[in-house]
């Protein structure tokens, strides 16, 4: 029978992730020892603070648009990675964090640097919860390879994120029954889903409604950079001719020379963005939160649902309609709706 790490290092090849960034540590370091036979498929980083592996996968998620892996022990993971992996969170990078518990497989009996969430140890699956978009806890070998398919499903799947899969020391030293249910599938097939998009009926309202405002002004956010939107905003904005300001995490969205862009909206941002934006009778959002920052702190004279129409776009139905009530919110990839 294939060894959990073989398994593991299998599903990352199926799944298509080709950077691997951490330091050997705990019982990672048996999956660190196959990789060292894939490095023509999967390149492993070696780094000297678990800090940089995050930074790193993190940096790659928003350039790549697609999940590196980050690995090493669990206490050192949930403690030094963590700047990393909230940064990923907070700016919907694809990331997925492979780490143990290392407790010995006797997690009830005191163990030096455990993470099991047992008496006289530190809960790393706490840790862990609070800062991703999924976090799975494998006990056995067949568990750490089905919850290393799922760690990467989640994070791509909606609004993309980090993950992470925790191993205690049995399901990370163990060998896999492929014989027996449930059954290890390829990891490519989880992977194969559309990005969502509103229905037709909706954007055709949007479309309405835009075409009923005198000053339309869009206000583009990081949704369009993780949805690779950007020459779709410009159509869009050269098509009706509407500017387009940019939240903080959303510069860039649209070429910072080009005619209609107005920099960026918001406390930091140009006068110019928020006077245009202030100025509009629809604002359309697409992929931004319109945090206290990017609204000045709800200035009315700048955002002000009582004589402005706001349609807004998210990949996630819990951002649109959070910060103001929306004339209607369109839920899906910014790509595929624009």
């Amino acid at each position: 029978m294939p060894s959990a790490s073989e398994m593991i290092v299998q599903t990352l090849e199926e799944a298509g992730i080709e950077y691997v960034f951490g330091i050997p540590g705990g019982g990672t370091g048996q999956i660190f020892q196959v990789l060292e036979t894939k490095q023509d498929r999967i390149k492993t980083i070696l780094v000297r603070h678990e800090q940089v592996a995050a930074i790193m996968a993190d940096a790659y998620g928003r350039a790549a648009g697609k999940p590196a892996a980050i690995m090493g022990q669990g206490l050192f993971m949930g403690s030094n990675a963590t700047f990393g992996i909230m940064e990923a969170m907070l700016s919907s990078s694809p990331m997925v964090v492979i780490t143990d518990t290392s407790d010995g497989g006797a997690a009830q009996r005191p163990a030096n640097q455990s993470g099991a969430g047992e008496y006289g140890s530190i809960d790393l699956q706490s840790i862990f919860k609070s800062m991703t978009k999924y976090t799975t806890l494998a006990t056995s070998p067949k568990e750490a390879v089905l919850g290393m398919q799922m760690a990467i499903k989640h994070a791509v799947s909606g609004r993309p994120g980090p993950t992470t899969l925790l191993m205690r020391s049995a399901a990370i030293n163990g060998q896999v029954d492929v014989e027996s249910p449930p059954f290890i599938h390829n990891a490519a097939g989880f992977l194969n889903t559309v990005k969502p998009a509103s229905a037709a009926v909706d954007i055709a309202r949007a479309i309405q409604i835009l075409n009923e405002s005198r000053r339309p002004v869009i206000i583009a956010g990081n949704g369009v950079h993780v949805a690779r939107a950007h020459a779709q905003l410009q159509e869009l904005a050269e098509q009706w001719g509407m500017p387009v300001a940019t939240s903080y995490k959303g510069k860039s969205a649209i070429s910072e020379d080009h005619p209609l862009a107005l920099g960026m909206v918001g406390t930091y941002g140009q006068e110019t963005a928020n006077k245009a934006v202030g100025d509009a009778d629809t604002v359309l959002v697409i992929g931004a939160l319109l945090r206290s920052q990017e609204t000045v702190g709800e200035r009315p004279d700048i955002f002000n649902p009582n004589r402005q129409r706001i349609i807004q776009i998210d990949i996630d139905e819990r951002n649109a309609g959070w910060s103001f009530p929306v004339e209607l919110g369109l839920i899906g990839d910014a790509k595929v709706i624009l």
